[in-house]
């Protein structure tokens, strides 16, 4: 059955040796002629080695794909990361144009602020200055300090002082409001 080249096991592929091995009942005994048992001990040697092979073959084979998959698996992450950098550096220039924004609205805000409080401050003046002389001399016409005044003239001066009292009062309470929204006045 067996010849005595031995080097015939290593040309016959594994997968036919797995094959005529399954053909064979477990409890089967194999006859060795006599003077041939070096050679089947030989021969099966040759197969263990064959088998253990395989064995490594397959390790490798194994090694290589988990290698290949790690390696894809590294390449994937290395991809997600760069992506996510690129992403979270996206989103620093956004705010930092964001924070760049908001320092110029504010600086706005401020200078816009400046100037209600200067024109507040100057239109107060220019409009309760000539009311307050206006009120100063119809209360000094009144009181008959220049000249006495007919009954008619004293009438027309409380007229006008009342009119100028209530466009005062009137005049105090907007720049008051627009003073308290604005915050306080500076002059």
């Amino acid at each position: 059955m067996l010849t005595k080249n031995a080097n015939i096991w290593k040309a016959i592929p594994v997968q036919k040796l797995l094959a005529l091995l399954q053909q064979v009942p477990p409890d089967a005994l194999i006859a060795v002629s006599p003077g041939e048992e070096l050679l089947v001990l030989t021969a099966a040697e040759e197969f263990q080695g064959l088998i253990h092979l395989a064995d490594e073959t397959y390790d490798q084979d194994v090694f290589a794909r988990d290698l290949t998959d790690l390696e894809q698996g590294v390449q994937e992450r290395t991809m997600d990361r760069a992506s996510a950098t690129a992403a979270l550096q996206a989103e620093r220039a956004e705010r930092q144009r964001a924070e760049a924004a908001l320092l110029q609205a504010k600086e706005a805000a401020e200078a816009a602020d400046r100037a209600k409080s200067e024109f507040l401050a100057t239109i107060s003046h220019a409009l309760r200055t000539p009311l307050n002389v206006l009120l100063g001399y119809t209360d000094l016409l009144r009181e008959g300090q220049f000249n006495d005044m007919p009954k008619e003239g004293d009438e027309i001066l409380w007229r006008i002082h009342k009119n100028a009292t209530a466009l005062l009062a009137l005049i105090t309470a907007i720049l008051e409001g627009a003073g308290e929204a604005a915050g306080p006045c500076r002059m």
